[in-house]
């Protein structure tokens, strides 16, 4: 499975991600940080490319804009996206403190990216819920 982190998602965290999961011998998972795009890139042009890559994919992303609206209904009409959105609390993270929950919830990304695509889904430090 492969995993796309954007550009609000820090790249060592992204990195480090891939690390665990080599180090775990989960050799048919990568995570990847889009950078393709550009550290600019549009949430648009972003989905857009991920749907042109037309093998199953999980947009991983800490972006408001992917809890509601026309960029989820995309993803969700999509055959080969799933969307993980890590919610942390309103004021935010500090950097270590993003980076031990989103390990401490990547149990349940690769969980959820068992199931069919598309799907997608809020991880906040209390809950998960579908999106």
């Amino acid at each position: 499975m492969h995993f796309y982190f954007d550009e609000n998602i820090p790249t060592s965290i992204a990195n480090a991600l891939s690390e665990i999961e080599t180090t775990l011998g989960n050799t048919s998972t990568s995570t990847v940080k889009i950078t393709e795009l550009g550290k600019s890139a549009s949430d648009e042009s972003i989905v857009d490319y991920l749907l042109n890559l037309g093998t199953e994919c999980v947009l991983v992303t800490q972006d408001s804009d992917f809890r509601i609206g026309d960029l989820v209904t995309r993803i969700l009409n999509s055959s080969n996206i799933g969307l993980i959105v890590f919610d942390p609390p309103k004021r935010g993270y500090p950097y270590f403190k993003l980076f031990q929950f989103m390990v401490k919830k990547w149990g349940d990304v690769q969980r959820l990216s068992q199931e069919d695509f598309p799907f997608g889904y809020r991880i906040s430090p209390r809950s998960l819920t579908k999106i």
